[in-house]
This record gives structure tokens, sequence and C-alpha cells, in this order.
């Protein structure tokens, strides 16, 4: 079987494919959901189009609202929010001959609405289904929910697995496995088919490890998949699957919002915004003191770590791209580069910037990350955005 997928993306590296492809007669049928990422600094709808069967992104729309909903907790703003956004997607399916009240939807808040009470959160809650409701969209009651952060750290990874894997397993399976038995490689518009198998007789692709640390604004969800399991591990953060076992840890309370407020509200913030060095070393303390040697059972120093560098490819998003970015890094960078440069750009932490760039790096050393271990600081992969919401809507699609 194959699919308009291939067809679309990768014509231009195979110009004589389609009339074959399209030759076999397959129609590919499109299949939309969406899912309503909740966090803690802004509202974010995803709507993913599948072609389905094989469920293989299409395409990928996207609407944001800031602050929020657990900032604004007003049901009148909450429920602003909510139509601004959903107005946006609608526009963009009406564009496609889709209705939004069509399509399956799910909302999930993540660290925000995990840090407030049980008795707010059920009332945001509450609202926010009468809101649905009242639209008439497809949303089942238990699609309204907050995620928890084991949870949110599993898709993250499943995202970051599916966008990596999936387009050289469909040119493989779809296409090179036949050239290479019919031994009809030398066809000059079919090197990157002749790549793929050499690559994968050197090096299989599908047995790459994946690693993610998701820097949000409440939380920190690091995923990784093990190719062994670690008996010092807690059993908690041990998910076995069919083919690896991964590790989960979600870190409420230390995203990148909850720890400026933290730093802000010490009382000896005002160290951090003079250019000294005494200064410099209280304000350091300062980190130090809240998210290192904590008394907290989950602080970075107490809670087991697997060995992050055993990782194939380890990929660091949200707040890690939308700050490291800023210290002119290449995309696939290590640690080591990433403090040259920050040290370069700051001599103290006296700026917003800077304590934030301080605080990832730290988080970094405190999981052991090696100095020259390659990582990738990325936003997107092959143009699609990169985060947890696609490992929930293949969820949706299936």
């Amino acid at each position: 079987m194959v699919l308009l997928y291939f067809i679309k993306i990768l014509c231009s590296v195979f110009p004589e494919i389609q009339p074959i492809l399209e030759d076999k007669g397959y129609k590919g049928k499109s299949e939309y959901v969406a899912v309503i990422d909740a966090g803690s600094t802004g509202t974010r709808l995803n709507i993913y189009e599948f072609l389905e069967p094989g469920y293989f992104l299409n395409s990928y729309f996207v609407a944001k609202s800031e602050p929020g909903l657990s900032t604004l907790r007003d049901r009148d703003k909450i429920e602003k929010t909510l139509k601004t956004i959903l107005d946006e997607g609608s526009e963009f399916l009406d564009s496609k001959n889709i209705s939004i009240k069509d399509i399956p939807i799910s909302f999930q808040a993540t660290a925000g609405l995990r840090m407030l009470s049980e008795d707010l959160t059920a009332d945001i809650l509450e609202n926010i289904k009468l809101f649905f409701h009242a639209k008439q969209l497809n949303v089942k009651d238990y699609e309204i929910a907050v995620i928890d952060g084991m949870r949110e750290g599993i898709y993250a990874l499943e995202s970051l697995i599916y966008l990596r894997t999936f387009e050289k397993n469909v040119i493989y399976n779809l296409f090179c496995k036949n050239l290479e038995r019919d031994n009809k490689l030398r066809h000059p518009d079919i090197e990157k088919c002749s790549e793929i198998i050499l690559n994968k007789n050197e090096k299989d692709t599908r047995k790459t490890t994946y690693g993610i640390i998701d820097m949000g604004g409440g939380s920190v969800q690091v995923a990784l998949q093990l190719k062994n399991k670690d008996d010092n591990l807690p059993e908690r953060d041990i998910i076995p699957t069919h083919s690896f076992f991964m590790y989960v840890h979600s870190f409420l309370g230390y995203g990148m919002k909850e720890v400026m407020e933290k730093i802000y509200n010490h009382s000896d913030f005002s160290y951090c915004l003079q250019k000294d060095t005494k200064s410099l070393e209280t304000c350091q303390d300062i980190f130090k003191e809240i998210f290192i040697d904590s008394n907290n059972t989950e602080s970075l120093k107490k809670i087991k770590k697997p060995d992050i560098n055993s990782v194939d490819e380890l990929y660091l998003v949200s707040y890690f791209y939308d700050i490291l970015s800023q210290l002119n890094i290449d995309k696939r960078t290590t640690l080591s580069q990433i403090k040259r440069n920050f040290l370069a750009k700051c001599s103290f932490l006296d700026t917003e910037f800077c304590r934030q760039g301080f605080y990832l790096i730290n988080f970094l050393d405190e999981y052991k990350l090696e100095d020259d271990k390659e990582i990738i600081v990325t936003n997107q992969i092959d143009g699609f955005y990169l985060n947890w919401s696609i490992g929930k809507a293949l969820s949706l699609a299936e």
C-alpha cells in the first residue's frame, strides 16, 4: 500500500515515482484531529491531518493564545481564549471543506492546572466542558482533563520517535525494499534510496534510541529510550514496551516560569541584579539552594537518574530551544559549546535571559550530560512542531 504523504513530500527526491504510485490507484483519505494543549504560559490549538490507512502526518495547523488558562481562571476570559483559537481553527478547516464540529478534539491541561488546588481545577474543567457542549463540538467528557506529567512525557517521546522514523520507514518499506530485492539500485533518480539501504546495513535507524527533555513553563519532562532496563532506577519511572524500555520522569514546579518566579521571590534576589563576583556567587547559590540541594525528595540531586549519554539522539525542546537558540549555536551542538557561548554573552546573571540560560545549563549538568555529547536543540522536525500533542493526536486518530 502506498501513501499520498509519500507522493507529496518525496517527489522532489524521486521525480519519477508519482506517476508510478498513481497508477496503483491508491487514494489517501484525510482524517483531521485536534489537540488543545493548555499550558502554563499559553493555550495552543493543534490540528493534524493524517492520511489513512497508515496514519501518516500530512499537514499541521496551530493557533495560540496567551497567557495560560491557569493564570486567567476567570470563566469569561477562559471562554474568550478558547473561542479565539477555535475560530482560527474553524477558518482553517473551512478552507479544507471540513467543519470543526466533525473532528475529534481533546483538551489536555498540563502543569499550570496541575499546580492549582483540586477544587479550582475541577471548577475550571467543568466550565470548559459546558463551553464545549454549548458549541456542540466533538469532545468527549473524558478528553477534557489534566494530563499527568508521566503521560505528557510518554507522548513527547512518542511524538519524537514518530517524526524521526516514519519518513525513512515509508521510503524503505514501500519502495526501496522492492528495488533492493530486484537489484535495481542503479537508476539515477534513486540515489537517496541506495543511501538509505547502505545506512541500514551500517546502522538500523529503527534501533536508534531517542530521548527528549521538554522544558515547559510549569514542569520539565525527561523521556528516554533505554536499550536495557536499569534496575537502579525507580520502577515508577520505567515503562516497558514491546521493543524497548522507556524512562520518564516529570519535575512539577521545575519549569522555566516557576523557576524564575521562585528566584524572584527569594530574599536575596537583589544580588542577582548586581554585576560583581560576590553577587554572582550569591545568585548562583540561590539556584543551588532551591533546585539542587533542596529538601524536596524530587530535587535534581536526590532522584535516581539514567545515563542520559547512552541515548543516540537527545533532543532539547521548548524553553531549551527558545533560550539556547539565542546563543548562536548549531542545531546539533554540545553542552561544551553552549557553555562557551553562554559565558561569552553572560558574565553575570543580571538579566532574565542569563538567569534562564544558567538554569538550563545547570539542569543538564545535574543530569550528568557529558560536555562533548552531541545534542539537538530544536523546535521542529521536517517542518512539524515537536511537542507532546502529536502523540496524543495519534491516539485520537486510531
